[in-house]
């Protein structure tokens, strides 16, 4: 989830060029057999770089020796799916990594392929931990986790602003009418962040959050919220821009993001985290997903592509981010040294409830965020009812 370089985005610049074109998989993985490397397009549609295009496909290239390259890319959720879909059977994206807004989004326009339980062995199901699995069968088996991570809710302000931090959202509501314009937070449809802000909001007014319509308690509070809020950003980043600036003093933000940002400079050194308490962790995700309408040799290179990214080796590197990885059999120990001082640059920023030792914990009391169908329509009820007020 960090912020894309300027490398990550001439790449997919070059990639959107190449695949206009028309230098797609379809017609590259025919060449499965020969002396030429089989072309892979995978696109990331929740960022994670750091993860994705940094450590995995690297480290999968060189695991295939030379059988398969990767053509990587990116985009918002909302233009991949609608790019696949006006695609039908000329697809040129094989595999995609997409947090539970595409997952939700695409299913319901129906451009993802089903991977489970056909495909079971390939996305390594059996080696699955609790939430791994959960997560599977909750989204019916159309994308398999390739992590978990922190989903907050939580909370980042200027230390120099801000002595005293809210850690309730009681509190926070009456921090935020006592300075107006000063705490912000992004869409909820399209923010992680965000998004464990307001299910985690939802959980600590007792209201059920599966029950998108019966929401009063919280539509009042964002709506008292809101009167103190210029606007909603469009991405997370924009919010942490301007904390760093100065224009706002809160935030919410994710743990392991977090993390990473304090290790790499990215937050200003007075930019601090309170966990907001009286309500659980939920659990954020990452997914693979493939494509339906792709053409077999494509399928078989996107499934080699999962299959090695759910394995326990790949999955071990997740540490180097400080998110839990999805298979049960992925540690610490089998970590590639080169990760470890990062690792433990991350964890030391990580808060104390997520971590024992050396090794990342998963609170039992955690919980998912809901399936696609009761998340789509969360969506739509914020967006009629909250931002349409700005």
């Amino acid at each position: 989830m960090k912020k894309v370089s300027l490398v990550v985005s001439l790449v997919v610049i070059l990639t959107l060029a190449l695949v206009g074109c028309g230098t797609n998989v379809s017609q590259t993985s025919n060449k499965q057999g020969g002396s030429q490397p089989v072309t892979i397009t995978f696109y990331s549609l929740g960022g994670t770089d750091n993860y994705f295009h940094d450590i995995l496909v690297p480290m999968f290239e060189k695991a295939t020796k030379g059988k398969y390259k990767v053509q990587y890319g990116r985009g918002p959720w909302q233009q991949i799916v609608n790019k696949i879909k006006a695609e039908g059977k000329n697809v040129d994206i094989d595999v995609l990594a997409t947090g539970l807004d595409g997952l939700a989004g695409g299913m319901q326009a129906g451009v993802w392929q089903q991977l489970n339980p056909a495909y079971a062995p390939d996305i390594h199901y059996a080696e699955l931990n609790k939430f791994g699995k959960e997560y599977t069968d909750l989204f019916q088996g159309y994308g398999v986790p390739a992590f978990t991570s922190y989903g907050g809710p939580m909370l980042v302000y200027n230390s120099d602003k801000v002595k005293q931090p809210p850690t309730t959202y009681a509190e926070l509501k009456v921090w935020a009418a006592a300075h107006p314009d000063k705490f912000m937070y992004a869409t909820v449809p399209t923010s992680g962040p965000s998004r464990g802000f307001y299910f985690g909001l939802i959980h600590s007014l007792g209201e059920n959050i599966n029950q998108p319509d019966s929401l009063s308690e919280t539509w009042n509070y964002l709506t008292t919220l809101g009167k103190n809020i210029t606007s909603y950003p469009a991405a997370s980043g924009d919010t942490f821009k301007f904390l760093n600036d100065g224009t706002v003093y809160i935030v919410p933000h994710l743990p392991g993001w977090y993390a990473q940002q304090v290790a790499d400079g990215t937050l200003a050194k007075n930019i601090k985290a309170v966990m907001l308490t009286g309500v659980p962790q939920f659990l954020d995700a990452q997914f693979y997903v493939m494509p339906k309408n792709i053409s077999p040799d494509a399928q078989k290179a996107a499934l080699a592509f999962i299959n090695f990214a759910m394995s326990k080796e790949a999955e071990s590197q997740l540490y180097a981010i400080v998110y839990p990885p999805t298979n049960k059999n992925a540690s610490v120990a089998q970590m590639l040294p080169r990760y470890k001082a990062n690792y433990e640059k991350e964890l030391a920023a990580l808060p104390n409830q997520l971590k024992s030792g050396d090794n990342l914990i998963i609170p039992s009391d955690s919980l998912l965020f809901p399936n696609s169908e009761v998340t789509l329509a969360h969506y739509k009820l914020w967006q009629e009812k909250i931002q349409a007020n700005k």
